[in-house]
């Protein structure tokens, strides 16, 4: 069965061939499609649509509406993604089943390892609605998406089934490319984009960092981890509104992996809220954070590591900017407005409100790669 790599290829013979395979349908036929896009910010690395069905007769749950998301139509970032398409599939197939957080339903999943082609066709959760990224997630929203996250965090806390499900993280080697990419041309390309936007402190940090590079990385993917979003932002998060849905759900599974999980709180708070609210409230919605986790039953994990790990998280999130920025990303407008005006400077703000570049000094007295901890 092909994997559709335009929207015009999901016709009513694909998809009905698609949801008998998963059970979804048994006897109906999809009759009719229409396709509709989207009215989020656009995604470089991957398509989405949301398919619009009729049926010859009514069964069951059959959807009316679908989410279909493919992989990116560019060749090349096919192939630079392939990774992280596996890695979706992968959580919808073997992961997705056993977490209590909710997320959309997969109907029908494929992934053709040659090409980098994939395709998930997943539950509409309108009328629930992700915040908008200028405003940015309210204080009642916030709360509700740490809790959340805790409660994911705490379920998979150091839990070995994570690997034996496929979950899994960068590699040395992976971390060692990334950080010769920081080196020897990623920075420099970075502050000569960003210019005046980055504090001079934060420029005196960033200029040296490459150094920490994997240090940084290598701490945050060791003990304890959890099962880790990654991508936790607004545009992710759904929210019932007035018109109904569900009451959360969290999508985009993509970047999942093992890791410290406070790293989704830090990518949360430095930018999908507010700097001045975010300002007010970091520090009770990092309690917030840790009280869930024990209240779940973590143990031996301190509030001080748990900041400790959130400095670190923030400086994992600018590097990650770093990356994009410098390493030549191909933003279109519209992106390039969202990280300059509303992300970078949001996390350039968080950095400093915690005093993100104290923390490589902290980091130096830490035996990294040997199961270490940091109280």
């Amino acid at each position: 069965m092909n994997i559709p790599t335009t929207s015009t290829e999901f016709t009513t013979d694909w998809l009905t061939t698609a949801l008998r395979t998963t059970s979804t349908i048994t006897h109906a036929a999809v009759t009719k499609c229409e396709v509709q896009p989207l009215t989020t910010l656009n995604d470089l690395t991957s398509q989405q649509v949301r398919l619009c069905l009729t049926y010859d007769r009514t069964e069951g749950e059959a959807p009316r509406t679908l989410i279909a998301k493919f992989s990116a139509a560019d060749p090349e970032m096919r192939k630079n993604w392939q990774g992280h398409y596996a890695r979706e599939v992968n959580f919808y197939q073997q992961v997705a089943p056993h977490v209590a957080l909710r997320v959309p339903r997969c109907y029908y999943s494929a992934l053709d390892g040659a090409s980098g082609a994939h395709v998930l066709l997943l539950e509409d959760l309108a009328p629930a609605a992700s915040p908008g990224w200028e405003e940015g997630c309210t204080l009642a929203q916030t709360a509700e998406a740490i809790r959340q996250i805790a409660c994911l965090h705490a379920d998979w806390w150091d839990n070995p089934r994570l690997s034996e499900m496929g979950v899994g993280q960068p590699n040395q080697d992976y971390l060692h490319h990334g950080q010769e990419r920081y080196q020897t041309h990623a920075w420099a390309a970075f502050a000569a984009k960003v210019g005046d936007q980055i504090p001079g402190a934060l420029r005196e940090l960033g200029r040296g960092l490459g150094e920490y590079y994997v240090k940084v990385f290598t701490y945050l993917q060791q003990p304890p981890v959890t099962l880790a979003h990654f991508d936790y932002k607004p545009s992710n998060l759904f929210f019932a509104t007035n018109q109904g849905g569900a009451p959360f759900a969290v999508a985009n599974w993509q970047l999942n992996m093992r890791h410290r999980g406070v790293f989704d709180v830090a990518y949360l708070l430095s930018g999908g809220v507010k700097s001045e609210v975010r300002r007010q409230k970091e520090q009770e919605w990092l309690s917030l954070y840790h009280a869930t986790l024990c209240e779940k039953g973590v143990r031996g994990y301190t509030l001080d590591q748990c900041r400790f790990d959130y400095r670190l998280s923030l400086l994992r999130r600018f590097m990650r900017f770093v990356i994009w920025i410098g390493g030549g990303g191909n933003f279109d407008l519209e992106q390039k407005q969202l990280i300059h005006q509303i992300l970078l400077p949001r996390t350039c703000s968080a950095m400093l409100d915690f005093d993100v570049p104290a923390v490589l000094a902290e980091l130096d007295s830490i035996s990294v790669g040997e199961g270490a901890s940091h109280a």
